[in-house]
């Protein structure tokens, strides 16, 4: 994965997250991010587990769920032009073709949800970040197994490998910069 970071992997979602509009395809998501689409697709799927496409294609589901839930009496082809499709004809065709759904028995779920839980989203971003992306706690869990296989078929223990790895820092210094391992997301704050 020469030149391309698990950080770069993790900012692409948040490029996503704020040009969801404007990003259509995973070729052009590739180019929001200076990569070719098959280096960006390696180095995503590396850091993610999970093939670019089926990410973008939840991305753009949440952006449309997020402009139902804001205005309940919008029409589809409101709702489609906000969350950047071309007509309601496309917003009907993705959502049939990739969730079974058509526009009216969405917005109906999202309104009997809306009505049950009554939940106050106060951490818009970040809860797209996790429903788009999973739980972080599941990605970490899948690195460390990773590293520790690594570390078994290099005939290394975990805790040597980690210091080979980030050139063993000094006793008493974190390797905390000041800043957060997560994108920060318009109307969100990084954690």
């Amino acid at each position: 994965m020469k030149g391309t970071t698990y950080r770069q992997m993790e900012i692409a979602v948040g490029v996503l997250i704020r040009h969801i509009n404007e990003i259509r395809n995973v070729t052009e998501w590739a180019d929001w991010m200076g990569y070719s689409r098959s280096h960006f697709c390696r180095s995503f799927k590396k850091r993610f587990h999970e093939n670019p496409k089926l990410v973008l294609r939840r991305a753009r589901f949440r952006k449309v769920c997020r402009v139902i839930q804001s205005d309940w009496s919008a029409t589809a082809y409101k709702v489609a032009r906000e969350s950047g499709f071309e007509n309601d004809k496309a917003l009907h065709k993705f959502l049939k073709r990739n969730f079974e759904l058509g526009f009216i028995s969405l917005k109906d779920e999202l309104k009997r949800n809306a009505f049950r839980s009554r939940k106050i989203i106060s951490f818009a971003a970040e809860s797209d970040y996790e429903y788009i992306i999973g739980s972080r706690q599941k990605r970490q869990e899948e690195n460390e197994a990773q590293a520790q296989a690594q570390a078994k078929h290099n005939g290394l223990d975990l805790d040597r490998q980690k210091r080979r790895q980030t050139g063993g820092l000094q006793p008493g210094f974190s390797n905390w910069q000041g800043r957060s391992d997560r994108p920060a997301f318009p109307g969100g704050a990084a954690s």
